[in-house]
């Protein structure tokens, strides 16, 4: 006798803002140690995913194998999100499970909102580096990280546009550095800025 695979599937958000992030989940729990979720990319109408990194968990004489995405919907509406069919592999034993459709409803957001605005929460560190007390003229660099695990990448605000020189501190070309850590649970995204600058005495 083959024992069962328990199925699920989860949207964590099933009614959200454009842009706002929304994890989709497919779990699969069942007696195979080693297994795995097979299934083609899926693709989204209107909205930008980012695939996980699969996760495998031992539940007691059980295994949960799970696949997620965060969805980031770009157009308002009530959306359909249909997996294609998914297979459970572990040795010899393969089973197929079509998850059902879910729906998403996705809300535009504000029309005063510029189309730049994350919606999402993002953290921001900033600190100075010179050598010793920064004489006027001489070059310090201005590091600031900004990142978040609720944006897409591409979302964060246009940081560089803010930053003038003016008679008393001059600013110089920054160094960019940007990218996304991705595990099973989430993506962080982030962008760093090493900005040199001059004061002036």
């Amino acid at each position: 006798m083959v024992a069962a695979v328990d199925w699920s599937i989860d949207l964590n958000h099933m009614s959200v803002w454009q842009r706002q992030a929304v994890v989709l989940s497919v779990e699969a729990v069942g007696s195979e140690p080693f297994a795995r979720l097979k299934l083609e990319e899926p693709t989204f109408s209107g909205i930008q995913a980012i695939k996980l990194e699969f996760a495998r968990e031992s539940q007691g004489d059980k295994t949960k194998v799970s696949q997620r995405w965060v969805l980031f919907p770009q157009v308002p509406g009530l959306h359909r999100i249909q997996l294609p069919q998914i297979r459970y592999t572990g040795g010899r034993r393969v089973m197929r499970w079509q998850p059902p459709p879910q729906s998403l409803q996705v809300h535009a957001l504000p029309p005063y909102l510029p189309p730049t605005t994350p919606v999402g929460r993002i953290d921001v560190s900033s600190s100075v580096v010179a050598d010793g007390a920064l004489e006027p003229d001489e070059l310090g660099y201005w590091h600031i990280r900004l990142e978040s695990n609720r944006i897409a990448p591409e979302q964060f605000p246009p940081l560089l546009k803010q930053i003038q020189s003016d008679n008393d501190i001059e600013f110089f070309p920054a160094i960019l550095k940007q990218g996304t850590d991705i595990d099973d649970t989430q993506v962080l995204s982030f962008i760093e800025y090493r900005i040199p600058f001059k004061v002036h005495g």
